[in-house]
């Protein structure tokens, strides 16, 4: 269970927003605070307790969370929205904004949790050693290991300095 919280300054617009439209995700509780005094709900340092994650809408709401919460934010991880109080409630541009910006913190418990004795991306160990169409296609012919009398081309480079003779390890060196 993800439990973000959304705070903004009076809690009238932006974060009720947030909060209800990410409220009916599978797996995800939600709530929303205000970081003014005469906020319709103040955030209170159990609103900070109870979150996972903290959702800001401007950089100085972050800023004033981090100067009143600083003991309560330790582990928590604040992310900045950089939304500005531009939007009313529910407003369809606003529901975009935070659709876009706060989806890919939430995603659903099964796609955070790698399956049981894997990482994730990783590929199972009975494909892994499947030869593929393509390497089966177009063999590639193996690199011999160059012997000491006959350098590879590119580190084949002498030159003069001074009357002494030197081997070029890489060119351009």
């Amino acid at each position: 269970m993800t439990n973000p919280l959304f705070l903004c300054a009076r809690n009238r617009r932006r974060s009720p927003t947030a909060e209800q439209i990410f409220a009916s995700r599978p797996g995800v509780e939600t709530a929303s605070a205000g970081l003014a005094p005469d906020a319709e709900e103040p955030v209170t340092p159990d609103h900070l307790d109870q979150a996972d994650l903290i959702f800001v809408m401007e950089r100085a709401h972050r800023a004033r969370l981090q100067r009143r919460f600083g003991p309560h934010l330790k582990g928590k991880r604040v992310i900045c929205l950089d939304i500005p109080d531009d939007y009313d409630f529910m407003q369809p541009e606003l529901v975009a904004l935070l659709e876009k910006k706060v989806a890919r913190f939430l995603l659903p418990l099964r796609e955070k949790v790698p399956p049981e004795g894997r990482m994730r991306g990783e590929t199972p160990a009975s494909d892994r050693f499947k030869p593929s169409a393509e390497s089966s296609a177009s063999p590639r012919t193996p690199i011999s290991p160059a012997r000491d009398d006959t350098p590879h081309p590119a580190l084949r480079a002498t030159f003069s300095l001074k009357g002494r003779r030197m081997r070029v390890a890489r060119p351009g060196w």
